[in-house]
């Protein structure tokens, strides 16, 4: 059975690529490594807004969420579990009335709905040691990196 650490949101930031300004998702474990998942705008703006508890607006993500309310289902975890063609392949655990179910989705979504339920934030160990890189490595000035 793989194995899985427990990681939250750092931050949502925008990195320079070879494509452009793109923004990522920072995931940090108890270790303090931080896994950076690249994703859309629109993704970027839900998971942040999430985080910080939401806007004036409702987006896509609040109204599944208060779908599930309605419906009495609760997001339990998501969970990050392989990577395929350069892809984070990831399910959203649903809770629908004592009954775990695990729907397959984008990792943002889960990571959007996740936040949204408190719920925790799981990550394949392998995907953390191969992908992760330490959070002071990210405040390195570029002198020191000459």
């Amino acid at each position: 059975m793989e194995e899985f650490v427990r990681t939250e949101v750092f931050d949502v930031a925008l990195f320079r690529t070879p494509s452009g300004v793109t923004p990522a998702v920072l995931l940090i474990d108890s270790e303090e490594r931080v896994l950076p998942i690249f994703i859309d705008n629109q993704q970027a703006l839900s998971i942040k807004m999430g985080v910080e508890g939401g806007g004036e607006i409702p987006l896509t993500h609040d109204l599944m969420m208060n779908v599930f309310k309605d419906l009495d289902v609760k997001v339990s975890k998501a969970t990050i579990y392989d990577v395929v063609e350069d892809r984070y392949c990831a399910k959203v655990s649903l809770d629908v009335k004592g009954v775990v179910r695990d729907v397959e989705c984008r990792s943002s979504d889960a990571i959007a709905l996740a936040v949204r339920a408190q719920a925790p934030i799981y990550v394949a160990k392998e995907i953390m040691s191969e992908g992760a890189v330490k959070k002071s490595s990210l405040f390195e000035s570029k002198e020191e990196e000459t």
